[in-house]
C-alpha cells in the first residue's frame, strides 16, 4: 500500500510537532515512518493510517524522537567547534599582533597588579622608572 501526498504531509507535520525543525532529520524520520506504516498496513489491510502512525511512533520507544534529536544537536555541536578549530589553527600560523610587549604596556599592568595590593608608591617608581 502506497501513502497518499496528504498522508505524507500529515508525517512531516507530525514530526515538526513532535519539535524536529531540521529539514534533514524531518526527511529521514519521515521517510522512516513510510516504511513501517506501509509495512504495518500491508500485514493487516484493516489499520487505519492513524493507527500505524501511533505503532510506527512507538516504535522509537518512551522518549520518541528526542533521542535522535539530541544526537543531532550532540554531532551539530561537535562539527561546528571541529570546523571553528581548525580554522583557528589554520590562520594562527602569524600572529595579528606583535608579540613583544611594550615596556609601558607592562608598567601600566604591574601599576594595576600592585594597586590592587597596596602597592601604589612601589609601582610609580617603577613606572617613572620606566618612562624615563
Amino acid at each position: 500500500m502506497q501513502l497518499s501526498k496528504n498522508q505524507i504531509d500529515e508525517l512531516y507535520e507530525f514530526v515538526r510537532k513532535k519539535g524536529i525543525q531540521y529539514i534533514d532529520l524531518q526527511k529521514e524520520l519521515v521517510g522512516y515512518l513510510i516504511l513501517i506504516i506501509e509495512s504495518k498496513m500491508k500485514s493487516n489491510p484493516n489499520l487505519t493510517f492513524t493507527k500505524a502512525l501511533n505503532l510506527a511512533y512507538k516504535t522509537f520507544g518512551v522518549y520518541g524522537f528526542d533521542a535522535i534529536l539530541s544526537h543531532k544537536i550532540k554531532m551539530q555541536t561537535k562539527l561546528s567547534h571541529n570546523k571553528v578549530t581548525r580554522q583557528t589553527l589554520s590562520s594562527s600560523s602569524s600572529p595579528p599582533f606583535n608579540s613583544s610587549v611594550h615596556p609601558a604596556l607592562f608598567a601600566f599592568v604591574w601599576f594595576c597588579v600592585c594597586a590592587s595590593v597596596r602597592m601604589v608608591s612601589a609601582a610609580c617608581c617603577l613606572l617613572l622608572f620606566l618612562i624615563i
